[in-house]
């Protein structure tokens, strides 16, 4: 069974039949790898957003504070200065420190403090934002130069886990089209990759054809072993008969008629032949072979029979000098001789009958047909 532990890779030996539990299994535990991940995703979003936030009352809350009490220093300040510079006012002396007015109070000094303060609150503010909070509870991850978290500083977004989850979580397909789109990962790199259902489809045509037989038609090149008790064959003529091909308990080979005829023939292992129509050829053979020995040996025993016997009798002439005269052998008779005048013409036939001695009837004269 493909795993995550091995890639989901199918073990070259023993073949691996893609089944729909097979199918299934795997695609489940993909789909809740994905759906981990889809929910990972969403939870670093939700992160995101609460660290912004928790960036924004922060600075609120400590930041801001110091900048209005700053402002109001600054604005403090100008006014002294204004007091001195414009009005000529000398401020308090104990105020001032014994220092000179203008030892305190000129403009460069005053945007000196006011871009010193603005820094320091840049720089607190920056280090708050790039502080490391990964495993603090609550933290907020730190912002890169180009304002963006740093890879360092995110929690592993891809795992099995989530990749399964995501996986469990998606849409189910019963019927993909050649364009849809399966994720997989390369043997030894593990460079995710994505093959569509047209290039499995073709890659299965390529793997199968020409190895195992099609449901529909193909041609076997090889012997066929069916090892199982009550082996069978079926041949089945839609519409026309239906045929099975079994061997049984008992060994011998039997062609039954499923259509209704039942069994229709049998060959033993000793070689015995049985058919519906004649029974067991071998006692019918027999059984036939006996009955024509039998009535043979009633025939040559049989007086009619042996006592048959044939004779000529009864020679008869006829003078062959008789022009223009077509002549025959009376019915039941036969040439049997003949007289010459010299060494080219014959004068007269001589014929006779042909009989045959039936015990009971006597002696039979044979007849023309």
């Amino acid at each position: 069974m493909p795993e995550r532990s091995d890639a989901y890779q199918l073990p070259s030996w023993p073949k691996t039949l893609i089944d729909r539990p097979l199918w299934n299994s795997t695609m489940a535990d993909i789909h809740a790898r994905l759906e981990a991940r889809e929910q990972l995703e969403a939870s670093f979003e939700r992160l995101m957003e609460e660290g912004v936030q928790a960036s924004l009352d922060y600075i609120q809350v400590n930041v801001a504070p110091q900048i209005a009490t700053l402002q109001q220093s600054i604005s403090l300040a100008q006014e002294q200065i204004d007091q001195i510079i414009v009005g000529g006012t000398a401020p308090n002396a104990l105020k001032l420190g014994g220092k000179e007015a203008a030892w305190y109070a000129s403009a460069q000094a005053v945007q000196d403090a006011m871009q010193g303060a603005s820094e320091a609150v840049d720089t607190k503010l920056a280090d708050y934002l790039r502080a490391d909070q990964k495993n603090v509870a609550d933290g907020i991850a730190p912002l890169g130069p180009d304002s963006k978290v740093p890879l360092a500083n995110l929690p592993a977004l891809t795992t099995t886990a989530t990749v399964g989850a995501a996986i469990a979580g998606a849409n189910g397909l019963a019927t993909p089209d050649d364009g849809d789109a399966l994720a997989g990962t390369k043997s030894g790199t593990g460079t995710m990759f994505r093959w569509t259902w047209g290039n499995i489809k073709a890659a299965l045509t390529a793997l199968f054809d020409g190895r195992y037989l099609k449901l529909a038609g193909g041609t076997l090149t090889g012997d066929i072993t069916i090892n199982k008790a009550y082996p069978s064959v079926r041949l089945l003529y839609p519409g026309i008969r239906d045929w099975t091909l079994q061997v049984r308990e008992e060994g011998g080979f039997h062609v039954w008629d499923n259509s209704g005829g039942g069994r229709r023939f049998s060959v033993n292992f000793d070689g015995a032949v049985w058919t519906s129509q004649f029974g067991d050829l071998n006692n019918r053979i027999e059984d036939r072979a006996a009955a024509h020995a039998d009535s043979r040996a009633w025939a040559v025993a049989n007086d009619r029979v042996a006592n048959l016997n044939t004779r000529w009798v009864s020679r008869g002439t006829v003078n062959a000098y008789q022009a223009n005269t077509w002549w025959e052998a009376p019915a039941g008779a036969a040439l049997t001789g003949g007289y010459t005048v010299n060494t080219t013409q014959i004068q007269y036939f001589y014929f006779r009958y042909f009989q045959l001695f039936d015990p009971v009837r006597g002696w039979i004269t044979a007849h023309n047909a």
